[in-house]
């Protein structure tokens, strides 16, 4: 009988340090990527809407093409040293579906809830076509707060054409009449749920009771596996 608990504990044990590792594993699973987004010369081939001055790319995916990309245009309100209004136009966005660029402040939550129930401010959002409007998304204009500040904070989210995928990041731009538009910082995760506006900081996809309930179960069996050996360390002197 002894000898039938030894083994059953050495059982339990080996399952519970592979549990904590499995937690482990999980909890430290994802990616962050930093500084991803570029910002270059429109693609739009110079055509710019009526009122507005300047027109940007925002590259917002990494790797080769195709990658995600936005046109953006700003109209440079006279005497004002930063933005006055940033609006978008069509751009290989309108290609992929499930494809949503928001207003975000620090510490906004930017995953698939935040991004479809209305919680932020929204700046792009890609649709499906629209005989009536001729178009893809929906643009609601960015506009700073002052009217003088020169900071723009974007939240986004993006997939490929079947919905699969996903990645979630944000984008710290600055614009100035003598800079133009900038990339300050940006960050983004394509591992886990979600990530936190201007942090590094991920959503996990794995839920913590989940984790933590695996970490539990992995130092019982450690502490089993201990209690084992001591057992038989003492009925063997």
């Amino acid at each position: 009988m002894g000898e039938h608990m030894h083994h059953l504990f050495q059982r339990v044990a080996r399952f519970g340090v592979a549990a904590a590792l499995t937690a482990l594993t999980i909890a430290a699973q994802a990616t962050v990527i930093d500084n991803h987004v570029l910002v270059g010369q429109a693609s739009n081939g110079g055509t710019l809407p009526s009122g507005y001055e300047q027109a940007y790319s925002l590259r917002l995916g990494t790797g080769s093409w195709p990658y995600p990309y936005i046109n953006l245009y700003v109209d440079v309100a006279a005497g004002k040293s930063s933005y006055a209004n940033i609006t978008a136009g069509p751009s290989y966005l309108t290609y992929i579906q499930n494809v949503n660029l928001v207003k975000v402040k620090a510490g906004d939550e930017i995953s698939a809830r935040s991004l479809t129930d209305g919680s932020l401010p929204s700046f792009v959002k890609v649709t499906a076509y629209s005989p009536q409007q001729n178009q893809y998304f929906q643009v609601n204009p960015l506009t700073s707060s002052s009217g003088t500040d020169p900071d723009i904070y974007l939240g986004f989210s993006y997939s490929d054409n079947q919905g699969l995928n996903p990645a979630y990041g944000w984008a710290h731009l600055r614009y100035t009449q003598a800079a133009g538009l900038s990339l300050v910082s940006s960050a983004m995760t394509t591992s886990d749920a979600g990530i936190f506006a201007l942090t590094r900081n991920t959503i996990s996809s794995v839920p913590e009771a989940s984790i933590t309930v695996m970490l539990g179960l992995g130092l019982s069996g450690i502490m089993g596996l201990a209690a084992a050996r001591r057992r038989q360390r003492a009925s063997q002197e």
